[in-house]
């Protein structure tokens, strides 16, 4: 789901999701920058954006994520391409822009061979071991988490009109 406060944690919402309890992966998705002098190659960046998101919503005990498709160009973008997953976590000790090139079948080539930081793409039981570590809320504690998450990130009042980055949230019922 893409959380508004207006709709998901309206007062309706609240009501009918009284009894539910969920667990929450927040994920970012993020655009591949194509090469164009390597054709089977494309670049995720994760921006001081994302990892002050990532850092706020860790100390809440949800998880962040980003996601990539494994694609060269818009033509080839399908519901079904194959996309290759990242634990923001990892990117936490950065205090920069991260670069991180990945082939098209995703296998990560380092920007640099002198280069010592070079996450790697999560597989399914590491994204399961994910959500399993993320806490299991009552709804109207998840949206209450989610709304602070959103408004103590450092960039949530810099260009507000546009409104920054936006994650989406996967949603658990417990």
């Amino acid at each position: 789901m893409f959380f508004w406060s207006t709709r998901e944690g309206n007062a309706t919402a609240r009501i009918q999701m009284s009894n539910v309890s969920v667990r929450l992966v927040t994920v970012f998705p993020r655009r591949p920058k194509i090469s164009r002098s390597a054709k089977n190659q494309i670049t995720m960046k994760v921006n001081q954006e994302l990892l002050s998101y990532a850092t706020v919503s860790a100390d809440a005990g949800i998880p962040v994520v980003a996601g990539i498709p494994l694609v060269a160009s818009l033509s080839t973008l399908r519901v079904e391409s194959p996309c290759c997953w990242f634990n923001l976590r990892e990117f936490a000790t950065a205090n920069r822009d991260c670069f991180v090139r990945i082939t098209l079948e995703g296998a990560i080539t380092p920007d640099h061979p002198s280069h010592e930081f070079s996450p790697q793409p999560l597989n399914d039981l590491q994204i399961l071991a994910i959500v399993n570590q993320s806490p299991v809320l009552p709804w109207v504690d998840a949206i209450e988490a989610l709304r602070r998450i959103r408004y103590m990130t450092p960039e949530s009042g810099r260009f507000s009109f546009f409104g920054g980055y936006k994650p989406f949230h996967f949603v658990f019922p417990t």
